[in-house]
């Protein structure tokens, strides 16, 4: 039987992999909540940070103040 653990891991794996594919259809909402919920979880899926990231700069004048600090925030905070 999977432990609880495991079972969180092969979610935000899945979802790290989904997001990844379907990050140019997301809102700036989606971006931001995404990667605050990895942070949040401390899930260092770097290259989905690094994803999300970059999309808040291309897309910076969509996102709102709250937003742009959600992305912030899970940037430190993952990298901590």
């Amino acid at each position: 039987a999977r432990t609880r653990d495991q079972s969180v891991y092969a979610l935000l794996a899945r979802v790290s992999e989904e997001s990844q594919k379907k990050v140019d259809e997301f809102i700036p909402q989606d971006i931001a909540m995404c990667a605050w919920a990895f942070a949040k979880v401390a899930c260092r899926d770097n290259k989905l940070l690094r994803l999300f990231a970059d999309k808040s700069v291309e897309r910076a004048s969509e996102l709102n103040g709250q937003n742009l600090a959600n992305v912030i925030w899970s940037l430190a905070t993952i990298r901590e």
